[in-house]
């Protein structure tokens, strides 16, 4: 849900909203910045509702929902060592080409990377994302060129409707 690992890794079960199916963040990267932070809703669809009904079952409201199989929190640090042996898994196992340069973080911008490309407004990414307009247009904006490619075609349009027209009068 376009969700930093980090903060995933601090999501408390009373973050979990399920009649809202939302999970709400209060300590996000973006709330040490603002002067009056907002805390930042992730809308979760079917698969995520289901992942957080089987976490938060039987778990108090101050336990994180994302646990190892002992129940301790994940550690952020220890999350890419995590990672990489669930690559090493993969790759044991002949999942599939697993890419040696595929991170965690590499989830953040496939979910931003999809959600522009299905056509959601820059703002919008933006405000589901916990970042700028500004980084997304930056850092995505070679998905979204649609109106540049809109903008050439009603020059052309207007160019060759000017030829005509001159074409006519002549």
């Amino acid at each position: 849900a376009g969700a930093r690992t980090g903060e995933l890794a601090k999501v408390e079960i009373a973050d979990f909203q399920p009649r809202t199916r939302q999970v709400v963040l209060g300590n996000h990267k973006t709330s040490k910045s603002q002067r009056d932070p907002l805390p930042r809703r992730i809308t979760l669809n079917d698969e995520a509702m289901a992942i957080f009904d089987t976490l938060c079952l039987g778990k108090n409201k101050k336990d994180r929902v994302f646990t190892t199989s002992d129940g301790k929190p994940w550690a952020t640090r220890s999350l890419p060592a995590r990672f990489n042996r669930v690559k090493e898994i993969a790759e044991q196992q002949n999942i599939g080409r697993i890419r040696a340069s595929i991170t965690i973080y590499s989830f953040r911008h496939l979910w931003i990377s999809e959600i522009i490309m299905a056509g959601v407004d820059v703002a919008t990414v933006a405000r589901m994302a916990g970042t700028s307009i500004l980084m997304i247009e930056r850092t995505y904006g070679h998905f979204r060129n649609e109106h540049l490619q809109e903008a050439q075609a009603k020059l052309d349009r207007f160019r060759e409707d000017r030829r005509n027209g001159q074409a006519q009068s002549s």
